[in-house]
């Protein structure tokens, strides 16, 4: 998912706002092409930024919006747009409509394939949102719970 222009992005985002010390970043970047990981990767390894912060990174450097789910109120009548067994197969998670289009947090915002297959099943366009696979994770879950009761 990360093409190397992403990549540069990331770099620069990191040192302008001094995420990380920049001897730091260079052994990271050292890291990363030796072991074949991107520098994002090594730098949740190392701890030096959480995994949210990396998801939030990508979409700043990749120009795709960000949702941050931890703290959304997601009501159930949105939430079930999308039928349980293809939020359980692609993981993504309605969180609004806005100007007729369905706002969705995935993990990949450029599946054009899942995206157009949401849009079928939903009948709205998709707007994808860039989000964590463990805020995801998390909706999909309590999504599951929340269907389980109503049955």
């Amino acid at each position: 998912m990360l093409t190397d222009q992403t990549q540069r992005e990331i770099e620069q985002i990191v040192l302008q706002n001094n995420i990380v010390d920049p001897a730091r970043l260079d052994e990271s970047k050292i890291e990363a092409a030796k072991s074949g990981k991107s520098l994002i990767d090594v730098l949740v390894d190392k701890k030096m930024i959480s995994q949210d912060d990396a998801v939030k990174l990508i979409a700043l450097a990749a120009h795709f919006p960000y949702a941050d789910l931890s703290n959304m109120n997601i009501a159930n009548d949105v939430l079930t747009i999308i039928p349980k067994e293809d939020a359980l197969e692609n993981t993504p998670v309605a969180f609004g409509v806005e100007d007729g289009k369905l706002n969705v947090a995935m993990e990949d915002p450029e599946n054009l394939q899942a995206i157009d297959f949401l849009s079928r099943k939903s009948g709205y366009q998709i707007k994808p949102f860039l989000a964590s696979k463990d805020q995801i994770l998390a909706w999909v879950n309590r999504y599951q719970s929340n269907l389980g009761t109503e049955v």
